[in-house]
Formats: C-alpha cells, sequence, structure tokens
C-alpha cells in the first residue's frame, strides 16, 4: 500500500516563518509586560502575608512568655517598682502589636469564633493593664493593687486558647502533629462552650 507524501514546502515558506516568529514575540511581551508583574505583586503580597503570619506568631509567644513577669509582678513591685512599671509597659506594648497585626488572620483560614475571641479578650487585657498602671500613678491600697493584678492575669489567662491555636496554626511549629491537633481541638472547644476549666488538655 502505497502511502502518500506530505507536502511540507510550506514549512519553508518564509511568509509561515515570519507568522510564527512574530506570534512567539507578541506572546513573549504579552506575558513581560502584562503577566509577570501582576505575578511579581501576587508573589510579594504573599511574602508580606506569611512575613506578618510569623510576627503575630512570634509576638503571640512573647505574650506567653510575658504571664510569667506578671505572676511576680508584686514580688518586682516590692523590689523595684521602677522595673515593675517598665515590665507591664512592654507587655502593653506587646498588646498593642498583637492587635496592629489581627487583620492578618482573615486570609488565614483562623475560625472566625478563634479571632473574635483573641480579639475581644486582648481589649479587655489592654483594658486591666491600663489600670495597672494607674496603680504606679495615683494613689492606691494593696487591694485595688491585688485587685488590677488578679485583672490583668485572668485577662491573659482568658486569650490563652486563641493563641495557643493560631501559634499551632504554623506549620514550623516542633509540637507533634497529633499533640497539635488535640490542642488546638481543646483550644475551640473551650472557645465555643467559653469554659477554660478545662484547658489546657491534659496529655
Amino acid at each position: 500500500m502505497n502511502v502518500p507524501e506530505m507536502d511540507t514546502t510550506w514549512f519553508a515558506d518564509p511568509r509561515v516563518i515570519t507568522s510564527a516568529v512574530i506570534t512567539a514575540l507578541l506572546t513573549t511581551l504579552a506575558v513581560e509586560y502584562m503577566a509577570k508583574p501582576w505575578l511579581e505583586v501576587r508573589k510579594e503580597r504573599i511574602l508580606d502575608e506569611h512575613r506578618l503570619r510569623r510576627d503575630l506568631q512570634r509576638e503571640l509567644n512573647e505574650l506567653a512568655v510575658s504571664r510569667g513577669v506578671i505572676d511576680g509582678i508584686d514580688l518586682i513591685w516590692e523590689l523595684a517598682p521602677v522595673k515593675a512599671q517598665e515590665e507591664v509597659l512592654r507587655f502593653r506594648t506587646v498588646v498593642t502589636r498583637i492587635r496592629d497585626l489581627l487583620p492578618v488572620l482573615h486570609n488565614w483560614r483562623i475560625p472566625s469564633d478563634v479571632t473574635s475571641w483573641l480579639s475581644v479578650r486582648l481589649g479587655q487585657l489592654d483594658g486591666s493593664l491600663l489600670v495597672l498602671l494607674a496603680c504606679f500613678e495615683t494613689e492606691f491600697t494593696r487591694d485595688q493593687r491585688d485587685a488590677a493584678v488578679s485583672s490583668v492575669v485572668n485577662a491573659h489567662e482568658a486569650l490563652i486558647p486563641a493563641a495557643d491555636y493560631i501559634i499551632l496554626r504554623g506549620l514550623a511549629h516542633r509540637q507533634p502533629w497529633i499533640s497539635r491537633k488535640r490542642t488546638m481541638r481543646a483550644a475551640r472547644r473551650a472557645i465555643k462552650k467559653g469554659d477554660l476549666s478545662k484547658y489546657p488538655p491534659l496529655e
């Protein structure tokens, strides 16, 4: 059976070659001047968002570490009142930085109840810190100071489940996967029920 030969002479036609070159050139220019800038902007936006998430996790870790200072603020106050005031001011600065970073949670698939809980509790903590700071500048009784410290401790404790959830949401966290998920579920339950008595979960 004879197979007819293909006519390949059109490959050598200058018009075809010119048309192919022009098409390739226009496609390259379109990608270079239209798609590439948009891709670069998108890349920068994604990198900025990941940086803000890391910043938020770092500040939440700092907030957790500061709890030890608040627990011991009475002793610090007795020995070095100026140092105690500095620590409370530093604590409040951390709270302010966290509140400024909260918008990054909207594109991070963090449940709305976790975000709302953290936002409300941060406001309560900030208010309690302001009252505690006022104790350094006005006449106060020991009972008033104790009440102010207790208010800060309670407000801090109330926001820990939401803070833990967001910290553990980071993929770089070294806690084992199963333990991390168990803690996140317990944090979510505590937030949903408004009951912190069973948080953190027992290992």
